[in-house]
């Protein structure tokens, strides 16, 4: 296959200039492609090495995709081995910037504090804590994020050294809109991994639901920003 017109003389051998009559001659003649190349899982700069001398237009969509390295194709539209498209559309990997939000400074919070917490057994050394108090609720804290991050990431339960009783409900809202919301006891922990693109603010909550003080933890908080 090759991106000039099909029937095209592509290459002689030997030359016409060292052609006498009665030898054979080696024609290459270009035919048009049939089946798209697949190119998922090669970097991005293999995928066009591949795909450009067929005369495919190549779109490239960069998406936020730690587990593999940069630069790597991680999927292509259409798929690799269906017919022959003179345009394909390729998602690229960038891993993104993590920061936890220990690093940060927050911009108003209500019983806020940063350290090692234990949750369910298992330490996260770089956790923001939320005090629950029934009394006082809810207790916050808020974030500037500068329109910068794609994702916040991170383990939500209950302080191991709190009450075996105590409950609480965590409400997450990025610019003023609930982008999570979670309800652990002692011993639960929840995955928190949400989208935030573009949020400028990040605020916090934490509802006690229960008469027990104590801290409800958000294990290793971070943001992935671009």
């Amino acid at each position: 296959p090759s991106k000039e017109p099909p029937g095209t003389v592509l290459s002689v051998s030997p030359s016409s200039a060292e052609v006498r009559s009665g030898d054979e001659v080696s024609i290459v003649i270009s035919i048009a492609p049939t089946i798209l190349p697949t190119v998922t899982l090669m970097s991005d700069a293999a995928a066009a090495s591949v795909l450009e001398p067929l005369g495919v237009s190549i779109t490239r969509v960069y998406v936020l995709a730690e587990d593999w390295p940069a630069g790597t194709v991680v999927s292509q539209t259409p798929v690799g081995e269906s017919s022959f498209s003179p345009s394909v559309t390729l998602e690229v990997s960038f891993p993104g910037v993590t920061t936890y939000l220990t690093d940060m400074d927050w911009v108003a919070h209500d019983g806020a504090g940063y350290g090692a917490f234990t949750v369910d057994g298992t330490v996260f050394p770089r956790s923001v804590g939320v005090l629950t108090n029934p009394r006082s609720s809810p207790m916050f804290v808020e974030y500037n994020l500068g329109h910068k991050a794609l994702r916040l990431r991170g383990t939500l339960g209950i302080s191991d050294d709190e009450p075996s009783t105590m409950r609480s409900t965590v409400r997450i809202f990025a610019d003023g809109l609930l982008v999570f919301e979670g309800t652990v006891g002692l011993g639960d922990s929840i995955d928190i991994d949400i989208d935030i693109t573009n949020c400028l603010r990040l605020r916090i909550e934490n509802n006690g639901l229960t008469e027990d003080r104590g801290w409800t933890v958000l294990g290793d908080l971070r943001v992935v920003a671009q």
